[in-house]
């Protein structure tokens, strides 16, 4: 990769393009909170009324796939091909893409090679969330946000990919795990894929492993999750029993179908963008490189918002409203119950209480008088 652009801009591809531990193996990503580094630099790309729809614009060297998505989703296999550019030399590939807030899977990738100029138009649309939508019920506003990554262990921060990649079947309890790509693999196979993330290399599935994971590709779904461990990677074997289950374990399939294939209930992020591609461009040139030029072809005119309509205080104000409606009760008749039936009753009796007690005291000073008195 070389001559790197942000709106004509150059910037340093090495510094901003960071490893990112992916099922497909390693990646190179720009400004995803996802990167094996957490504190790796980000890159200003802002898209505003005075810079115009932004332009990124990239040289690549070799065959690759260019994948356009969010900041919290991952390259993984189930991001379809239409979401990817298939980069080779001497093609300039030129896509307009438009971006809504829910991710089009299909326009993610770019297969790139050399000899082509690749031009995409994208466009965005985003989701603005009202702060009241946090302290809502995961199952009532039916997506999670980024930092609510309770059960995934593969990635920092919760998307619809990373919950994909960490398939769960479960539907009631987000902590109660009925089998993920890792623990069908194990189920199936024995062994785990050797990219799955934070694998111990004694997992890891040799060539006999990896067959069984191909023949059941369709049951186990995607596998080679990131962040393995590297004594849970496959051997030799394990590989074998991967490829063998390659179908039952590469397959996402609805709870329900019938067909082989992994159940995932996977909600999505309160916050992922949805991209829409606009129009593809390619041409061929004769340097021996590819180029990649992503573009917005519109700034977004629309924005998904999300807002709870009644919330917890919403209901107490209610409640108090139909009390005083109906009974002519307020918040400070409530107080008065309570003063009247607990706290006045426990108030007296601490002053009888005190009385009684100064009584008994007065009637001890007047014996110790009379005493004295009689002895004089």
């Amino acid at each position: 990769m070389q001559n790197c652009k942000w709106n004509g801009e150059v910037f340093d591809c090495c510094k901003y393009f960071v490893p990112l531990d992916t099922e497909l193996g390693t990646c190179y990503a720009i400004n995803s909170k996802q990167t094996r580094d957490a504190g790796a630099p980000r890159l200003e790309m802002i898209s505003n009324k005075d810079t115009g729809p932004g332009t990124l614009y990239l040289e690549l060297f070799g065959n690759a796939n260019v994948f356009i998505i969010g900041e919290q989703e991952v390259p993984s296999l189930t991001t379809l091909q239409t979401d990817i550019l298939q980069v080779t030399p001497h093609i300039h590939f030129y896509r307009l893409i438009a971006i809504n807030e829910l991710t089009t899977l299909q326009t993610d990738i770019l297969q790139v090679t050399p000899h082509i100029h690749f031009y995409r138009l994208i466009a965005i649309n985003e989701i603005d969330n009202q702060p009241e939508v946090k302290y809502v019920n995961v199952a009532q506003r039916n997506c999670r946000f980024m930092e609510e990554n309770e059960g995934i262990d593969v990635y920092r921060y919760y998307s619809y990919s990373t919950c994909c990649v960490q398939c769960k079947e479960t539907v009631a309890s987000w902590k109660k795990m009925k089998a993920s790509m890792k623990m069908a693999q194990l189920k199936t196979c024995g062994c785990v894929h050797h990219l799955t993330p934070r694998t111990p290399y004694e997992m890891q599935c040799t060539i006999e492993g990896l067959e069984c994971l191909n023949d059941n590709y369709n049951n186990i779904f995607k596998i080679n999750v990131s962040f393995a461990a590297y004594e849970m990677q496959c051997t030799i074997e394990g590989l074998e029993c991967l490829n063998d289950n390659y179908n039952n374990l590469a397959v996402l399939k609805a709870s329900w179908s019938n067909r082989s294939g992994l159940v995932c209930e996977c909600l999505p992020s309160c916050t992922e963008l949805e991209i829409e591609l606009v129009r593809d461009i390619k041409t061929g040139i004769h340097e021996e490189y590819a180029i990649v030029e992503i573009s917005l072809d519109r700034l977004p005119s629309e924005r998904f918002k999300r807002n709870v309509i009644k919330g917890k205080l919403d209901l107490v104000v209610s409640m108090g409203g139909t009390a005083g409606l109906f009974i002519g009760a307020s918040i400070l008749s409530f107080v008065e119950i309570l003063y009247y039936f607990f706290i006045r009753p426990f108030n007296d009796y601490l002053i009888r209480r005190k009385q009684d007690g100064d009584k008994q005291s007065m009637g001890r000073e007047s014996s110790i008088i009379l005493v004295k008195s009689a002895k004089k």
